[in-house]
């Protein structure tokens, strides 16, 4: 039945992925998959040469959880893990903005990561069940787990791939060669994250709802003071524009 091949489809998706996320040795893994439970580890592996970083991701798994539930309500449907990215960083794609997903309040909060990471991430919040995919239209939808977990703001932690970690070293090398911060962006970054900080417990949500690190470090950087340049800030869509951009822009203005 349709039922049961895409019950099968999708432990065949959490079975790829406990393979692809496994910290432990792989080779192992795979003799345990077969019903040998006692085998030996290989020591040959990547994982027995050299363990994974596992870092602490319960922010990011909130802003991605949140992401998913935003876009599935305001559109009535769910959507895909790219989509999800572009939404996550902020992204004016056509078809994010077709959908009117620059206007939800997820738009851009992920912008301080790349597109791996949060694919990386989504990847293992369907391994851990707290999200699930459809096989036939690969989009994603929060679990009763999930949904429990965004609710009550649940630890998380995972091993990076190690193409994370590369990719986070590349964006540390760029940023080493970017132009250096001044004093006065700094200054500014500080209480654009005040400003933040107020809004965000006024409005009984996490900071990062309202912008994230890197958005806030694009304004001190640029330093917009009319709407319209605070518009073209990466993470600012319609809805934050109109809710957050006369703060914003008054704070830059009074700095500047």
């Amino acid at each position: 039945t349709d039922d049961g091949e895409r019950e099968r489809a999708g432990r065949l998706l959490r079975q790829m992925l406990d393979y692809a996320a496994t910290t432990q040795c792989r080779r192992r893994h795979l003799l345990r998959y077969f019903g040998e439970a006692g085998a030996a580890e290989c020591v040959g592996c990547d994982n027995c040469l050299q363990a994974p970083q596992r870092v602490d991701a319960t922010i990011d798994a909130q802003k991605a959880l949140s992401c998913i539930y935003r876009v599935r309500k305001h559109s009535g449907f769910s959507t895909g893990a790219h989509h999800i990215v572009d939404v996550l960083l902020g992204r004016w794609t056509d078809r994010v903005v077709a959908r009117g997903h620059n206007r939800v309040s997820t738009f851009g909060v992920g912008a301080d990561r790349s597109k791996g990471e949060w694919l990386a991430l989504i990847s293992e919040l369907l391994r851990i069940a707290w999200i699930e995919e459809d096989p036939e239209h690969r989009t994603l939808v929060l679990t009763g787990e999930g949904r429990r977990a965004l609710k009550e703001r649940r630890a998380f932690t995972f091993a990076k791939p190690r193409f994370v970690e590369k990719a986070g070293k590349r964006q540390r090398k760029a940023a080493a060669a970017s132009p250096a911060r001044t004093a006065g962006d700094e200054e500014l970054f500080e209480t654009l994250r005040g400003l933040r900080k107020r809004l965000a417990d006024a409005q009984g949500v996490p900071p990062y709802v309202v912008f994230s690190d890197a958005t806030l470090r694009e304004l001190a950087a640029k330093k917009p003071t009319s709407l319209e340049a605070f518009r073209r800030i990466s993470g600012v869509g319609d809805v934050k524009l109109e809710r957050y951009g006369e703060a914003f822009v008054e704070t830059v203005r009074s700095h500047s």
